[in-house]
């Protein structure tokens, strides 16, 4: 081929007069000529579709690719005028086609489904309302004119729709929610509980049975063994049969038999009660019966390999050297010698003596293989078994992945509305949606709402009136006949009697006693004001709790009768709290019974995990949140001008939503920012001293198994725990130093007018907008409070004497305590020398004012933060200062509780020193630590806040009745920044004019001492 031809940079051929060759761009680069077709699948394959309506561009030159248009010789020079027309006709039935089927489909999703949703939600709750108890009530209707019915219906249908897409809306959310939350607990939870292999009760019953039989079948082989050595190397002679050791090893064998005898007995007791209890459970699952036959046999023998090897080695046919130790013998006698003590105690075998029949053993040994392998046919595998080598690297995977499109997933979710494809999708996938909306709806809502209203409809009254209406029903017409017919009868046939025999005294007491009971009961009147009064209280104590049991009963009866959505939501909740409890009583229930676990039992036990983790999860990041932004809301009122308990409360109650909304708010900002504070002070102090509060940061920390594994008791109280601590937090911490500010008055409330600006202009948005960010960017508000803070610690700790414990830095001097003898040394604060030995203490001199006396002691403390913590052991653990090992003998035997997992000591604790009264020392330490910070917070903020009020009041604006407090604190803390800022800066010029001037004098004087030398 010619050098100089031209040639596709494609296919690298010629051209020919159907595929010319074409220069679609500028650049002489590799893409000079090239077929047209070459060209387009060249930039398909690089994923550009080309398209002459889209501006493709030359990777080189970055000239848009063009192409000479190609037609056929016997092409008109313009187009026809029925070919436009033709074209422009298909085109337009294409795009009413394309409207026709866009307003069905919108029609099908935005209109039918939403109605059919909410005529859904409407049925079953007007079903769930007329099961059990009947409580719709008719109303009569009102003839309206034809326009308004017109118009309400309009209003009434485009309602509907609105109302059935929310509906559905909310379902689908809901349902994606459920299923991605699902899948992240599957994720989170441990490996064995995400095999679901939650191993049941009968499981470990199961496999404690093949343990015993395990031990009893290896405890028979061991006796087989020992009577054929004794058999072998003893055979039974007629010379050798009144030998004292011949009789001694029958007497041997008798035991050995009688022994195997109770250990073959036991294994057909075992192989009886099992076949007995499995006998159900076989006649249902006899496949499943067998399979488990013959993995317990598997298991058995394959975990009976661990015997000797000269047993069960059955290829290994060679005999050894006699050289060898003998060790086999004794292999097989530690597990037959340790469950039967009482046969092997206080005999000997004495092997010593059979040495002089080595050579004899030594015969029998290929005999003892091959009665081996009679015992156990299956071979066993060698005891130190070959490892394979390792398998090849995978070869790494091509990067095959396709890009991400966007085309495809418009087009497939295009198909799925019913936009693309064949007509019946649509059909197909609305009718679906539709029965996946109803059984959720049904599912989660109607089955709740029902049973939840029958449980609140139930009078318990009513469970013991209904037997007594019963018992009166049957008795008493018989106590009525008895009373009103017979007695009188009686009485007037012994009445003359009764006159006769019984004495006129007897008569005289009896008919007064009548004649007093048949009187009504006089009224009682008190006798003095306070009697009255006293019975008026109780009366009207009664009368109230009588009241409010009445209303309480009333509004509870309400939630099932009410059609609000609180009280069917209620209905609900109660409905889920029956479904909870029946399903743990059935658990509990099926647990006791000792049954097997059924599909029932694990679907049951698994949604219970899920309703578990979502309860605690929201109790954590919705309630928890919301009542820390109420407690600070209690704690914060004086800030606001009439603001009261009964204010926030009817805010609450003119706006729910909003207020739960801002609490939630409030309190998660709380929250946030206390965790930031426990993040800044775990990189300031010793990893350790926080041990008691879990780091979220830490890999090893898991919530969701946590909240899986632990039982619901423990979260409770952990939940609990924290909520007190919080809550004293806010209600102590900030609401003492706030309270105590609005009582000087000079302070609160704050003066928040936002509808008196100090000027027209938006002058406050721009400073926040332009001045603020590179504000705060300059002062780095967490480093400097970090640094601080690290400051802070520092001193208190050195005050403290917890320098060691907080930084793990051994003080000499906090290890003790100057002991002052006279009054003076205590007025001059004398110090005495620190000894450096730890027994320095005896070579005291009793005679000096000024003692250095020891105390504290050395404690091992966690290491790290996410070290293991048992509640029930002490995490500070005394031990000797000498060998650093734990004082208390328990504690040294049990090692320490942060060790637990590692087992190393030294890998998870370290030693520190801590001084006497190191509780108290640690209360007060926190107690300082909410002083400094109340103080600090206040010297921010309260300070700028009246500075800024006193400018405006004196010099900006004397003429305003109110300025907004943010302007006036911005005023001050921008004004004392200033004069920070300028104290520091004539601080540090001070040192550095000081540093100057000390190397000048330095230098001056060297300089003069240096002439007076010369």
């Amino acid at each position: 081929m010619d050098e100089d031809q031209e040639i596709c940079r494609v296919c690298r051929s010629e051209s020919t007069p159907d595929h010319p060759l074409y220069h679609p761009c500028k650049c002489s680069g590799s893409i000079r000529f090239v077929h047209e077709d070459c060209l387009i699948e060249w930039l398909s394959h690089k994923k550009l579709t080309f398209s002459p309506c889209l501006n493709r561009y030359c990777e080189l030159c970055e000239y848009p690719f063009q192409f000479s248009p190609i037609y056929r010789a016997d092409m008109p020079e313009k187009v026809p005028l029925y070919v436009l027309c033709s074209q422009l006709i298909q085109r337009l039935m294409y795009l009413l086609k394309t409207l026709f089927r866009s307003i069905i489909v919108i029609f099908v999703w935005l209109v039918v489904l939403p109605n059919f949703t909410l005529w859904t939600w409407r049925f079953y709750f007007w079903s769930g309302e007329h099961i059990g108890f009947n409580t719709i009530k008719t109303s009569n209707t009102t003839i309206t004119s034809e326009d308004k019915v017109t118009s309400s219906v309009l209003k009434s249908f485009l309602s509907d729709c609105f109302e059935g897409q929310i509906i559905t809306a909310f379902v689908v959310i809901i349902f994606v929610a459920a299923y991605l939350f699902r899948e992240w607990v599957m994720q989170n939870l441990p490996a064995d509980r995400n095999n679901n292999n939650f191993e049941p009760v009968v499981v470990q019953e199961q496999q404690q049975h093949n343990r015993d039989e395990q031990r009893l079948v290896q405890e028979q082989v061991a006796i087989d063994t020992l009577l054929n050595v004794v058999q072998v190397m003893n055979p039974p002679t007629p010379e050798r049969r009144h030998d004292p050791e011949n009789e001694y090893i029958q007497h041997l064998e008798h035991q050995l038999g009688g022994i195997r005898n109770e250990i073959e007995n036991e294994l057909n007791h075992r192989h009886h009660r099992h076949s007995t209890e499995s006998a159900v459970h076989w006649l249902n699952h006899p496949e499943e019966e067998e399979e488990g036959e013959n993995d317990r046999l598997n298991a058995l023998f394959a975990g009976s390999s661990s015997r000797p090897s000269f047993m069960l080695d059955s290829d290994q046919h060679e005999p050894q050297e006699e050289g060898a130790p003998e060790t086999e013998h004794d292999e097989f006698l530690p597990p037959f010698y340790q469950h039967r003590p009482e046969v092997l105690a206080g005999r000997d075998f004495h092997l010593d003596e059979l040495d002089v029949r080595r050579e004899e053993e030594f015969h029998y040994r290929r005999h003892f293989q091959q009665m081996d392998n009679a015992i156990f046919e299956r071979p066993r595998a060698p005891r130190n078994p070959i490892v394979p080598p390792p398998l090849p690297p995978p070869p790494p995977a091509e990067d095959n992945e396709e890009p991400f499109e966007v085309a495809d997933d418009i087009n497939g979710v295009l198909e799925a509305i019913g936009m693309r494809g064949n007509p019946w999708m649509l059909v197909q996938n609305s009718v679906l949606m539709s029965l996946m909306i109803s059984l959720c709806l049904g599912l989660a809502v109607w089955i709740p709402y029902v049973v939840g209203r029958l449980v609140i409809m139930i009078r318990p009254i009513s469970f013991i009136e209904t037997p007594i209406y019963i018992l009166r029903f049957i008795t008493d017409p018989l106590v009525d006949f008895v009373l009103d017919t017979c007695l009188p009868y009686a009485w007037s046939v012994t009445e003359v009697y009764w006159k006769q025999f019984v004495p006129e005294p007897i008569q005289v007491t009896v008919n007064s006693v009548y004649d007093e009971l048949s009187k009504e009961p006089p009224v009682l009147h008190a006798t003095n004001g306070t009697s009255s009064q006293g019975l008026f209280d109780l009366t009207f104590i009664q009368t109230q709790l009588e009241e409010t049991s009445r209303r309480a009963l009333e509004r509870w009866h309400q939630f099932a009768l009410g059609q609000t959505v609180l009280d069917r939501s209620m209905c609900i909740l109660v409905g889920y709290f029956v479904f909870i409890c029946l399903g743990s009583w059935y658990l509990a229930h099926g647990r006791r019974r000792g049954s097997s676990r059924t599909a029932v039992q694990d679907v049951i036990r698994q949604q219970g995990i899920f309703l578990k983790v979502l309860f605690f999860i929201v109790i954590e990041l919705v309630v928890f949140p919301t009542v820390c932004g109420f407690l600070l809301d209690l704690a914060t009122l004086p800030l606001f001008v009439n603001a009261s308990i009964e204010s926030r409360y009817m805010f609450h109650l003119k706006s729910p939503y909003s207020s739960y909304f801002l609490h939630w708010f409030l309190g998660t900002g709380v929250l946030f920012y206390f965790a930031i504070f426990i993040t800044v002070c775990r990189e300031i102090i010793r990893p350790g001293v926080m041990w008691f509060i879990r780091d979220p940061n830490d890999p090893q920390f898991h919530p969701v198994q946590e909240m899986v594994e632990r039982p619901l008791p423990n979260l409770l109280h952990k939940i609990s725990q924290s909520a007190l601590i919080y809550s004293v937090m806010l209600v102590f911490g900030v609401g003492t130093v706030t309270y105590s500010l609005a009582y000087t008055g000079a302070v609160f409330p704050l003066r928040l007018p936002f509808n008196k600006p100090l000027s027209t202009l938006a002058v406050d948005l721009l400073i926040t907008q332009f001045l603020v960010p590179p504000l705060v960017q300059f002062m780095n508000p967490r480093e400097n409070s970090k640094r601080a803070l690290d400051l802070w610690w520092h001193f208190a700790s050195r005050q403290l004497r917890l320098t060691s414990f907080m930084f793990n830095v051994r003080m000499p001097d906090e290890e003790g305590r100057h002991v002052r003898k006279t009054l003076k040394a205590w007025i001059l604060r004398e110090k005495a020398t620190i000894p450096t030995d730890e027994f320095s203490d005896v070579g005291i001199d009793g005679d000096d004012s000024v003692v250095f006396k020891r105390d504290g002691m050395l404690v091992r403390v966690p290491k790290y933060d996410s070290v293991p913590v048992d509640p029930k052991r002490r995490m500070l653990v005394p031990v000797d200062p000498v060998t650093l090992e734990a004082i208390d003998e328990e504690e040294r035997r049990r090692g320490h509780p942060a060790a637990a997992d590692t087992g190393d000591e030294s890998q998870s604790t370290i030693v520190v020193y801590v001084p006497p009264h190191f509780k108290l020392r640690t209360i007060i330490f926190l107690l300082f630590m909410w002083f400094s910070i109340s103080l600090f917070v206040c010297s921010v903020t309260v300070v700028p806040l009246l500075v800024g009020r006193f400018l405006f009041k004196v010099y900006l604006a004397p003429q305003a009745d109110v300025v907004n407090d943010l302007y006036s604190f911005a005023l001050g803390l921008y004004l004392m920044m200033c004069i920070g800022y300028l104290t520091h800066w004539l601080y540090q010029s001070y040192i550095a004019y000081s540093a100057r001037g000390s190397a000048q004098t330095e230098q001056c004087l060297a300089y003069i001492k240096e002439k007076g030398t010369k």
